[in-house]
């Protein structure tokens, strides 16, 4: 399977949020931290196993972007028809290090993990993480309804 998606948000704020340390014998003891949040969240995700719509239309659990108390909800699904192109806007996502004209913040990430407990790390390769759109002069997948262009990662 593949996948790739474009994400963005509207800005992005610090709120105090309440926890709760427990201490040995369960003793909870509160206290106030900062949390950075995201205002208005937006993300497409593009996956070319329609199978997995599915998962989307009934899940099993709470969908969540980051944290486990931020929740997400499917507004569509649809499957949408992407086409080769050249010169396209390219961003707003995670890119494969070395790609002509791509900036960001790199990270060496995780490419696949192990299925025991805990689970580990078994591949890891450099990215991009792009937080804007560039003109990608490569070719690359191109989504014409929303004019950008979608990166792939996966099996290779």
């Amino acid at each position: 399977m593949s996948v790739g998606y474009v994400f963005s948000s509207e800005g992005k704020a610090v709120d105090l949020e309440t926890i709760y340390e427990l201490s040995p014998g369960l003793k909870a003891k509160s206290n106030i931290v900062r949390r950075e949040f995201l205002f208005n969240p937006e993300l497409y995700l593009y996956i070319n196993d329609l199978s997995y719509s599915e998962y989307f239309k009934m899940p099993h659990y709470p969908l969540l972007i980051g944290r486990s108390s931020d929740l997400a909800f499917v507004a569509e699904i649809k499957k949408t028809k992407l086409e080769e192109a050249e010169n396209v806007r390219l961003g707003k996502t995670v890119l494969p290090f070395g790609l002509e004209s791509a900036y960001g913040i790199f990270y060496a990430l995780p490419t696949h993990f192990t299925d025991t407990i805990p689970r580990k790390a078994v591949g890891v390769k450099p990215y991009l993480l792009m937080d804007e759109f560039f003109t990608y002069q490569g070719r690359c997948l191109y989504d014409e309804e929303m004019d950008w262009g979608v990166w792939l990662h996966g099996e290779e």
